[in-house]
């Protein structure tokens, strides 16, 4: 099935993916099209081999003073066969994306000018992803500046699981805000990854510069590490609740 992408004159843009590939194109293009942007990842396990062995193997990096200012949603759990007019789960077992350890599984490097739209992601897992550099994290890796107003990043049930690493300095996620804006992560599992390198391992949840972040209803269990890094760093000005 092809790609569905929908425009309009509101300078919105939605696609229905259904293919690790398409989401991969979908990326792309709301890197650099000027709109908001809202991708909807059909159900099912999704694999890609856009990227070499090692990278990435999904990348969100937007054009410098083209997309900085947009929003852009992702979430997973749509129906294919209605071109994801609707969703038929949350549940983010249900929509996989599977790195097969070829390479860290996500990626969001929003670093080369001020953002001020926001990032939501919600119902998806995140499996099967693998670092061997340094500063690589193996389920993924969400850096964010932003501008004024401050930018709203939101992550919303989630699953990150099934991850590994050697690397120094590797996560199982890093989620980090440099900004004065919003930082939030909901009700979201990070479960049965595994890391080996002695300066590895656990979730990074950060903000800086006046960003203020929620950690609301989050699971982090069954990680393996060579240290006591098996659970949360946070830094900034960060509210954890149940």
């Amino acid at each position: 099935m092809a790609m569905l992408s929908c425009g309009s004159a509101a300078h919105a843009a939605t696609f229905c993916v259904t293919s690790g590939n398409q989401l991969n194109q979908a990326l792309d293009s709301a890197g650099f099209n000027g709109q908001d942007d809202t991708i909807k990842v059909a159900t099912g396990t999704h694999i890609t081999d856009r990227y070499a062995p090692g990278d990435y193997q999904w990348q969100f990096e937007p054009v410098v003073g083209v997309d900085y200012e947009y929003n852009l949603t992702i979430s997973g759990g749509w129906n294919a066969a209605d071109n994801c007019l609707t969703q038929s789960t949350k549940n983010p077992a249900a929509t996989v994306l599977d790195a097969r350890y070829w390479g860290p599984v996500f990626v969001v490097a929003m670093v080369f000018d001020d953002f001020t739209g926001s990032l939501h992601i919600s119902n998806l897992t995140f499996y099967r992803g693998e670092s061997n550099n340094i500063l690589h994290d193996a389920g993924m890796r969400v850096i964010v500046g932003g501008g004024t107003p401050g930018p709203s990043v939101t992550f919303d049930n989630i699953l990150v699981s099934g991850n590994r690493s050697g690397a120094n300095s590797g996560s199982i996620a890093t989620i980090s805000l440099d900004a004065s804006g919003t930082l939030k992560l909901r009700n979201s599992q990070f479960l049965n990854n595994s890391f080996t390198h002695p300066f590895s391992g656990g979730l990074s949840f950060s903000t800086t510069n006046g960003a203020v972040s929620m950690f609301t209803n989050n699971s982090i269990s069954g990680n393996t590490s060579t240290t006591d890094r098996k659970g949360l760093e946070a830094f900034g000005i960060v509210t954890l609740s149940n």
